[in-house]
């Protein structure tokens, strides 16, 4: 697993990533909350949430937000 944070001018990303078995992130996964929860959450404090995934190719979780003055 490897873990990145980014400080720019107007922003700070986290990246955290993998190179597990990963999965289809546009798949249905029923009784799973996980991503709907972290999407949520990066939204409720303004911030913007990417996942990249595919079967096999391991995961990719970014979350950036603005910087507060």
């Amino acid at each position: 697993m490897d873990l990145a944070l980014e400080v720019g001018p107007s922003h700070v990303t986290l990246v955290v990533a993998d190179d597990g078995r990963g999965f289809d992130p546009y798949a249905s996964h029923p009784g799973h909350f996980g991503l709907q929860l972290m999407c949520e959450q990066a939204m409720a404090v303004g911030a913007a949430l990417e996942l990249v995934s595919a079967p096999g190719g391991g995961t990719q979780v970014r979350v950036r937000v603005g910087r507060r003055r």
